[in-house]
C-alpha cells in the first residue's frame, strides 16, 4: 500500500490540473468547517456560562445539551457528515486514478469507480464520525468532570490524544487505497489498513506525521 500511495503522488505530479477539485472542496470546507467551529464554540459558550451546565455534572450536561440544542446539533452533524463524505469520496477518487494510471481515459475509469462506491464511503464515512464522538466524548468528560489535579489532567489528555491519534492512524491510514486496491467494504478496509499499519507501524506514523504537518504548513 505504500507503494500505491507513492504511485498516487506520482500521477499527481504528472497531471497536477486533477488537484482542481481538492483545492476547490478543500476550500469550501475551511469556511464550512470554520463556521461549524463558530457555531459550536458559541454553543458551548451559552451551554457552560448561561445554563452553568458544569454544576449539573456530565450527564446532566449532556441532557441540557440535547434537549436545548437538538435543531442545531442535528444541523451540525449533518453539515460535519456531509462534508467528511466528500472528502472521502474524493480521496477514493485519487487512489482509483492512482491504480488505473496506466490506463488511456485513467480519470474517466477513476471518476466511475469512485460513482460505484457512494454506499462504501459513506459507511467509512460513518466509522469516521462514530469514532470522532466516542474520542471526543471521552476526552470532554475527562477534561471537565474527572476529579484529579491540573498537571495529572494534562498528562493524561495528552496520553489519551496519543493513544486516539494511533488507532485513528492505523484503523484509516489506508482504509481508501485498500478500498480502492482490492473493492473492499468499508469495514473489511479497516481491518486492511490495521493490519497492514501494524506491520508498517513507524512508517505509517511517520507519513502520517508528514501528511498532518504538510496540511497545517
Amino acid at each position: 500500500m505504500i507503494e500505491a500511495l507513492k504511485k498516487t503522488l506520482s500521477a499527481i505530479a504528472k497531471k497536477p490540473l486533477v488537484l482542481a477539485p481538492a483545492l476547490a472542496l478543500a476550500l469550501v470546507m475551511t469556511f464550512a468547517f470554520n463556521a461549524l467551529f463558530t457555531v459550536t464554540s458559541n454553543l458551548f459558550t451559552k451551554l457552560i456560562f448561561e445554563n452553568r451546565a458544569l454544576d449539573l455534572g456530565f450527564f446532566g450536561m449532556v441532557t441540557v445539551l440535547f434537549h436545548s440544542y437538538a435543531v442545531t446539533l442535528t444541523f451540525l452533524a449533518v453539515a460535519l457528515a456531509f462534508l467528511l463524505w466528500l472528502n472521502v469520496l474524493l480521496l477514493l477518487f485519487y487512489s482509483e486514478a492512482a491504480m488505473h494510471s496506466e490506463e488511456k481515459d485513467s480519470l474517466s475509469t477513476a471518476f466511475g469507480q469512485m460513482m460505484k462506491g457512494y454506499g462504501k464511503t459513506a459507511s467509512l464515512t460513518v466509522f469516521l464520525l462514530v469514532f470522532a464522538f466516542l474520542a471526543g466524548t471521552l476526552f470532554f468528560a475527562l477534561a471537565l468532570f474527572f476529579p484529579i489535579g491540573i498537571e495529572a489532567m494534562l498528562l493524561l489528555l495528552l496520553a489519551l490524544v496519543v493513544v486516539l491519534g494511533v488507532i485513528f492512524i492505523r484503523l484509516f491510514a489506508f482504509a481508501i487505497p485498500a478500498m480502492a486496491l482490492d473493492d473492499l467494504n468499508a469495514k473489511n478496509s479497516l481491518s486492511a489498513s490495521w493490519q497492514f499499519s501494524g506491520k508498517k507501524f513507524l512508517e505509517t506514523i511517520l507519513l502520517a506525521l508528514i501528511a498532518f504537518f504538510g496540511t497545517i504548513a
